[in-house]
């Protein structure tokens, strides 16, 4: 990911011809090899892996949701490099991650069953805006959920991509949550690019695997890829949803872009979303 809040020459090229090569990019991502993780990232149309989870599938994991009585602990980790402003920006204004997550709020913020947790990641850090002790953790009050998203609106977007310090924050929260054996964590990470530094995917897979083994069973891993039409960078975070149950949208298959609801992107641990 471009560290600066504009883009070099030949990504202006890239985004000037990614709607000549968008057809083939979207044949391409089905085709990436998924050799370094375990199991098969076929994709339905709207990016999703073919699973139990599939976009198509999940419409009614909103009334799961409104239905469920145990503890649902949900943490968005949420890109703010530098290329989600300026001209060419992913975000520029946040209306896609800011009003997804705010549309999700407003519709279970009154479930007293619900926990938050919030963290963006830029430059060479992740930052949580629920915290204690400047840990991330989660909380209870979903007025501290409005706060972060307040908070968010003034974190500038800018620097790189950090993978590794966003998932390391995603395991630090749950692995130090008290909860019980019956609480289901929901991790909901959103990226409009490739990790950088560098990541290979053993180290990918590594880390989604070390935030599954935190809380076994009671976790998943989802991911919205909203960047432009790049096969390489939406097929690896495909393949790390794929080692966490979770679902994967890329916004550049869906239908509707960047329009979607955080309950068709997101899966339940043990919990079966199909009609």
């Amino acid at each position: 990911m471009n560290s600066i809040g504009y883009l070099a020459p030949r990504n202006v090229a890239r985004y000037f011809s990614a709607s000549i090569l968008m057809t083939f990019a979207l044949f391409a991502f089905q085709a990436c090899s998924n050799a370094n993780f375990s199991g098969s990232t076929e994709q339905t149309s709207t990016g999703t892996p073919k699973d139990d989870h599939a976009v198509g599938e999940i419409q009614a994991c909103g009334s799961v949701l409104r239905r469920l009585t145990t503890g649902v602990k949900l943490i968005f980790v949420v890109d703010t490099s530098g290329s989600n402003t300026g001209f060419y920006g992913t975000d520029p204004n946040r209306q896609m991650r800011r009003g997804s997550i705010q549309a999700f709020l407003n519709d279970f913020g009154s479930k007293p069953n619900f926990s938050w947790g919030f963290v963006t990641f830029a430059s060479d850090t992740a930052t949580p805006l629920i915290s204690v002790n400047s840990l991330p953790v989660f909380s209870a009050r979903a007025a501290d959920m409005q706060d972060a998203l307040v908070a968010f609106a003034s974190v500038p977007d800018d620097g790189n991509t950090p993978y590794h310090n966003a998932l390391d924050a995603a395991l630090t929260a749950i692995n130090n949550d008290v909860g019980s054996a019956t609480d289901k964590y929901i991790v909901v990470f959103m990226s409009d690019g490739m990790p950088y530094p560098e990541m290979s995917d053993q180290q990918l897979a590594s880390d989604v695997t070390a935030i599954m083994r935190a809380k076994p069973n009671q976790v998943t891993f989802n991911a919205v890829y909203y960047g432009p039409g790049d096969p390489e960078a939406s097929q690896r975070l495909a393949r790390m949803v794929q080692l966490g149950n979770g679902v994967f949208l890329d916004t550049n298959a869906n239908p509707n872009g960047k329009n979607f609801q955080i309950t068709d992107v997101v899966s339940i641990p043990g919990q079966s979303c199909r009609r």
